[in-house]
């Protein structure tokens, strides 16, 4: 798994690997149009949000929390993203 805490379940710390996936998709397109040299700026942005992500367990909770508010934690919606 690429993102594990024992706090929260598999399919929980598998939601918050895909929602990482969904920022990281939608943020190189923006980054590929307004930023020179794209492959350098890409790689720093992915760093950045990978960090983001994985170093504060109270953002574990945040994304999850927002996810399932909005019913996006389904195996079909999740699979969709991952897509």
């Amino acid at each position: 798994m690429p993102f594990r805490n024992s706090d929260f379940s598999i399919f929980e710390n598998y939601s918050y690997f895909v929602a990482e996936i969904a920022v990281i998709k939608f943020l190189i397109p923006a980054v590929a149009i307004n930023y020179v040299p794209v492959k350098e700026q890409i790689e720093r942005a992915i760093s950045l949000i990978d960090r983001s992500f994985t170093h504060n367990n109270e953002n574990v909770k945040k994304v999850l929390d927002y996810m399932k508010a909005f019913k996006c934690t389904t195996p079909a919606y999740l699979l969709g993203i991952i897509k």
